[in-house]
């Protein structure tokens, strides 16, 4: 699959929800078993948030700890589309 279609395909329902969480939370921390949030004891699989990288909707950001994964702001605007898609559906 070309970086270009992997853009323009719809998201999974995974990675829906991690880029919701992230909208929510802010970032994300790279562990052993994959992305985990403050506070969650069950990790997100590395699969999910590398498909939102591949698609420019996240960023993983390295630095002296655990990597973090962040929205960019074509990521916000897509969380922000999703979460008024799942207001006017209630």
């Amino acid at each position: 699959m070309s970086a270009a279609t992997a853009t323009r395909s719809p998201l999974t329902k995974a990675q829906a929800l991690l880029l919701m969480r992230l909208r929510d939370k802010r970032m994300a921390f790279k562990g052993a078993r994959g992305w985990r949030f403050q506070g969650d004891p069950v990790p997100v699989q590395r699969v999910v948030g590398e498909g939102l990288i591949t698609r420019h909707l996240a960023v993983e950001e390295a630095g002296h700890g655990a990597a973090r994964l962040r929205l960019t702001a074509d990521g916000a605007k897509e969380a922000e589309r999703l979460a008024l898609r799942r207001r006017r559906a209630r």
